[in-house]
């Protein structure tokens, strides 16, 4: 079997400085949080790279539709007057606010907001 090589020069994929980045929509799947929730697993490409980063939404939970609906409206905002099957949104492009959080010694990005295409240069 085929060994994994040396990593200790490798470079850790560096994490993203706070700002406004674009995003196509590369993935989304339904899972369980640990206390058996429902929520939309969403994975973004960000910009044309390799980078990816994700974001969680609750379509289940009344006080966390304000982000599904911020998300569908900087979308389109007629996505927010139906049900939206998400997979239809794979391919889809939006402009996300990211800024990289810390807790112990692990450190990732976190989506904090969403804007259209166009609104942000």
């Amino acid at each position: 079997m085929q060994k994994f090589p040396r990593t200790d020069g490798v470079p850790d994929f560096p994490v993203l400085d706070t700002g406004w980045y674009s995003l196509t929509i590369n993935n989304v799947e339904e899972k369980k949080d640990k206390n058996g929730d429902v929520y939309i697993n969403i994975e973004f490409i960000v910009g044309k790279g390799e980078k990816r980063v994700w974001d969680m939404f609750y379509p289940l939970k009344e006080d966390r539709l304000w982000k599904v609906k911020n998300f569908l409206k900087q979308i389109d905002e007629s996505l927010t007057e139906i049900e939206v099957d998400p997979e239809v949104l794979i391919g889809k492009q939006i402009v996300a606010h990211i800024v990289p959080v810390s807790s112990g010694n692990k450190i990732w990005e976190k989506i904090k907001d969403y804007a259209k295409v166009d609104q942000i240069n």
